[in-house]
């Protein structure tokens, strides 16, 4: 993470903490489909709930979590955080976020552990914070510790499983402190 990022961190997870009192995102209409667009600090709660995201419930049938990285979420769930940027629009996001929900879920971890950033077509968010944290593809999954980027995952990942992808950032990144 660059020295840009480290500073506008405090930031966001101020926004983040006010995204619990207020609303921090925009409901849209897509220019390009018509459909429903969020952008902004998102929930898991929103995202399940709207109506039109029909996508949510379908891409988890037949999912199965890689069961290593299960594991280390599951050891590890108290200390790292998820920053994770994507798009309602993305049909990557739309299979891949309802997956890494079920992955969270069979590994306990806490959904005030990820904070989830909708971006518009441009992969522009609120605050600009797409671009301080080098977004250009969506989605990505950041894994953070102690407000340290230790690793991310972009889209399907370099092996073409993300689970995987971010089961070998988290084993690298434990393994290497122990």
């Amino acid at each position: 993470m660059n020295h840009k990022c480290l500073m506008l961190l405090p930031l966001f997870l101020l926004f983040h903490l006010a995204g619990h009192t207020q609303t921090t995102f925009e409901r849209m209409t897509d220019p390009q489909t018509g459909t429903t667009l969020f952008k902004g600090i998102l929930s898991r709660e929103q995202l399940e709930q709207e109506k039109t995201f029909t996508w949510m419930h379908k891409q988890q049938k037949g999912y199965r979590p890689d069961k290593d990285c299960v594991s280390y979420l599951n050891e590890h769930k108290d200390s790292i955080h998820f920053l994770l940027f994507m798009g309602t629009w993305c049909e990557d996001s739309q299979v891949l976020i309802p997956q890494f929900f079920q992955l969270l879920d069979s590994a306990g971890f806490a959904h005030s552990n990820i904070t989830i950033l909708g971006v518009d077509r441009n992969k522009q968010t609120i605050g600009r914070l797409s671009a301080g944290f080098l977004i250009d593809r969506i989605p990505t999954f950041i894994v953070l510790k102690g407000g340290k980027e230790i690793g991310r995952v972009v889209e399907y990942g370099k092996s073409g499983r993300y689970d995987h992808d971010l089961a070998l950032i988290l084993k690298q990144y434990f393994t290497l402190r122990n």
